[in-house]
């Protein structure tokens, strides 16, 4: 019988897995910087991430650092091999108290925004152009009453169509029924149109 190579006797297989569970245990994003000092301003003095570790090449040669904060953790690579313009969303459970943290550290920095159904934002972006968008899904209570304004919305639609008026549009929706109209409720009556195939119809002719 002929010995085995040892070439052959380490390679791995490309049979399927046996196990057919495997679990999926974090993703690490990876972010483009440009400066070692202003990364760690941004990410560390600022949105209050710990630096895990640190490796350069050489001394004085780009970083390629590790960044944490409650189980999240960032890759930051330093120089051009990936560049900036990546965008993250995290989620948070206390979207109004992360509002308050970093305000503390740089005065009116941040505000939290409501401009989409079922979950409230902070936006924030590095001096390399990443985005981290912090996010916190509404309540229960949240979402029951946007679910009730949601079916108010159906309502005046089906209304507005049974009495031979043409489909309204989002805005038309929330200046109808909500004062004064935001952002968040024509968002939100957009998505409540899409139900109806008047309103798709007219999406595509237009």
């Amino acid at each position: 019988m002929a010995e085995q190579s040892s070439d052959t006797a380490t390679s791995f297989s490309r049979e399927p897995a046996m196990r057919p569970n495997a679990v999926l245990t974090a993703i690490r994003p990876i972010l483009g910087v440009r400066s070692y000092d202003e990364a760690v301003a941004h990410y560390v003095d600022w949105l209050g991430f710990k630096i895990e570790w640190e490796w350069r090449h050489a001394p004085n040669e780009p970083v390629i650092m590790q960044i944490c904060r409650d189980g999240v953790a960032l890759q930051l690579i330093e120089g051009d091999e990936h560049p900036p313009n990546t965008w993250i969303q995290i989620l948070v459970d206390d979207i109004v108290g992360l509002e308050i943290e970093l305000n503390a550290r740089r005065a009116n920095s941040v505000k939290c925004a409501d401009n989409f159904p079922y979950v409230r934002q902070i936006s924030t972006r590095d001096p390399f152009g990443n985005s981290l968008v912090f996010e916190q899904p509404a309540t229960p209570e949240e979402k029951r009453a946007m679910d009730d304004r949601a079916d108010v919305m159906r309502v005046y639609i089906r209304d507005r169509l049974a009495a031979g008026h043409p489909c309204p549009t989002p805005e038309e929706v929330a200046e109808a029924l909500f004062r004064p109209p935001t952002f968040s409720t024509k968002v939100q009556a957009a998505d409540v149109l899409f139900e109806f195939p008047e309103y798709a119809r007219n999406k595509s002719a237009g």
